[in-house]
């Protein structure tokens, strides 16, 4: 009897009040993609105009065929969207998608119209699409237009305001 007792006080003596965590699905996801990203280092144009990227802010979303991590870009404060003739204050993020069937990474940015209405917003690309105000163009590795929302057939770069 008194080795149980022994026992019981040496493990209640080795508790420890902290709370343990373990990391969520979706944070599992961030965290592998910011790895693959890392790893492949796509060099997207939007990112000499971002002053941080918000690697802590992720916006996760699971769709049929992939999964999406939405990474936020902090951009500089003198930078434009030119959309024809219109200049806006742009937001922008990366957008990682991991194939569900390959497990490949694939990776995208996009660069959003009027962006300070959603930078802080949780709306995903996917959401952006039904029913958004704003122009969105996702652009490839190679820092071209793939898709686009709203743009009406105009062309979208980055300027200097």
């Amino acid at each position: 009897m008194g080795g149980a007792t022994l026992f019981v006080a040496i493990f209640l003596g080795c508790r420890n009040d902290e709370n343990v965590s373990f990391p969520t699905e979706n944070q599992k996801l961030s965290s592998e993609a910011k790895q693959a990203f890392q790893k492949e280092s796509p060099q997207f144009s939007i990112l000499k105009y971002a002053s941080k990227i918000e690697w802590g802010n992720p916006i996760v979303s699971n769709g049929a065929e992939y999964d999406a991590v939405e990474i936020p870009l902090i951009l500089n404060d003198k930078i434009g969207a030119k959309i024809g003739d219109e200049l806006s204050k742009p937001s922008a993020r990366l957008l990682l998608r991991k194939s569900k069937t390959s497990n490949q990474w694939d990776f995208y940015f996009l660069l959003i119209s009027n962006g300070n209405n959603i930078q802080n917003n949780k709306i995903t690309y996917n959401q952006m699409q039904d029913n958004f105000p704003n122009k969105i163009a996702v652009f490839d590795k190679d820092n071209k237009i793939v898709s686009s929302f709203n743009l009406g057939g105009k062309t979208i770069s980055v300027e200097k305001l």
